[in-house]
């Protein structure tokens, strides 16, 4: 039987570390697509060049990045948005007492009881200029236990007497989100999204932050880059290999030393931050980079805020040259329309779009492919183009309009079909020498 190769095996947990088990087969198989998949020989040459990291520092040094906070909703505005903050647990914990006293106080005298819940529909989603972010507009709707479908109601209260009871009667210190869920899954019909729903439902209700609720939920980021950051005692060197990003109860007292970061690279495919981190080019560039593997989860959005804001430094973006990349940068960008009610604690309103941009494709005779987008992609982008934020940029405008033109894009993997290194030594490494950037 021949001898097993460790510096093989070495190498790939080190890549692979910080990465989710059921998602470490989907990259291997990923990876063995890209070596197995025709490259265009061509532009071989042109990715062995020297790159010139100190200029690519002094386009970000020079570049005028706003790093203040999102303003403040005036008085008029808290009556007229539902907007949740951080409050102490033991205001929490009063209103808390209070909804459920009243609720069962209702039942005693037989009323026709139930909860005044702020509606979360994305249509009372608005994007507000002076505010820089999404916000979610006051709906309230009756959710009452009487009537033909009382179950929401009841699971409702449900969840309000889980909540208390495991943390702040048994002083538990905080509760998974789909702990609530397991905990009764026929209740929530095998649906975890109807028990974090009525989470998020509560949150609204009561105007406070998951967090200050004691409800948190796993996170799936990962960060690498020339900086370590300390939670509580234990320091993470995240210059070497990924690291996992802390959750949100351990956010707010993470410490960031030794930082030789001059910006963020925020890369939505968790493939492609790990392909980046293999090559270790963002330890040449001095970068750090986040991947939220996607949309991005609430601890991912608010340790990029943290990072975005303490140290700052600016945040790039790299997403698919398609509808669903561009709507992910947005949701980072001014806050996900699902989420509104939460924008002013997630949404980093400075990030530029680095690329994959639809102008991109022709500037470095990108190959799309026949595979045009669906329907659904279709509309998206054309929805995309009604948005406020983006009327606001004719560059945003300009580069959707090309992107329904063409009506087709490409993944950033696929620049891969160009030359393993090509991402980073060409297409990367250009458009930071020339700030070519929006």
């Amino acid at each position: 039987m021949p001898k097993r190769n460790k510096s093989v095996s070495v190498l790939r947990k080190k890549k692979y570390k910080g990465v989710s088990t059921n998602k470490k087969l989907r990259l291997a198989v990923e990876s063995l697509l890209r070596i197995n998949h025709p490259i265009d020989k061509s532009t071989q040459l042109e990715v062995q060049r020297e790159i010139d990291f100190e200029l690519i520092k002094r386009n970000i040094e020079e570049h005028k990045w706003n790093f203040d906070p999102h303003p403040s909703l005036s008085i008029q505005e808290k009556e007229e948005f539902v907007e949740v903050s951080d409050l102490p647990g033991e205001d929490v914990q009063r209103d808390l007492k209070k909804l459920i006293d009243d609720t069962a106080q209702s039942w005693n005298e037989k009323e026709d009881f139930g909860f005044t819940v702020p509606s979360r529909d994305s249509s009372y989603t608005l994007y507000v200029h002076h505010l820089l972010r999404r916000v979610l507009t006051k709906h309230d709707k009756r959710r009452p236990f009487s009537g033909r479908s009382p179950e929401l109601s009841m699971s409702t209260l449900y969840v309000l007497l889980r909540i208390y009871d495991q943390c702040f009667s048994n002083k538990a210190k905080y509760v998974k989100k789909r702990w609530i869920y397991y905990s009764d899954t026929v209740r929530f019909n095998c649906d975890p999204d109807v028990a974090y729903g009525i989470i998020d439902d509560i949150c609204c209700m009561l105007r406070c932050t998951s967090l200050s609720l004691r409800v948190i939920s796993d996170t799936t980021g990962t960060v690498i880059g020339p900086f370590t950051f300390v939670c509580g005692d234990t320091p993470h060197e995240c210059s070497s290999s990924a690291e996992k990003i802390p959750s949100c109860e351990l956010i707010a007292d993470t410490r960031f030393n030794n930082c030789k970061a001059s910006f963020i690279l925020l890369v939505e495919k968790n493939t492609v931050f790990h392909d980046l981190a293999q090559e270790n080019f963002h330890e040449n560039a001095k970068w750090i980079m986040v991947s939220g593997q996607g949309y991005g989860d609430r601890s991912t959005k608010v340790f990029l805020k943290k990072l975005h804001r303490e140290l700052r430094i600016p945040v790039l973006a790299i997403v698919d040259c398609n509808p669903y990349g561009l709507q992910i940068l947005f949701d980072y960008k001014y806050g996900s329309a699902k989420s509104a009610f939460d924008s002013v604690n997630l949404a980093v309103r400075d990030i530029k779009w680095l690329g994959v941009r639809p102008s991109d494709l022709e500037k470095y005779k990108i190959d799309v492919g026949g595979k045009e987008f669906k329907d659904h992609a279709v509309t998206m982008a054309k929805n995309l183009l009604e948005q406020d934020f983006v009327k606001m940029d004719d560059n945003w405008v300009s580069e959707i309009e090309k992107m329904l033109e063409i009506v087709k894009g490409i993944d950033i993997e696929g620049l891969h079909t160009k030359g393993s290194q090509y991402l980073s030594m060409k297409f990367l490494a250009e458009k930071l020498e020339s700030k070519d950037w929006i």
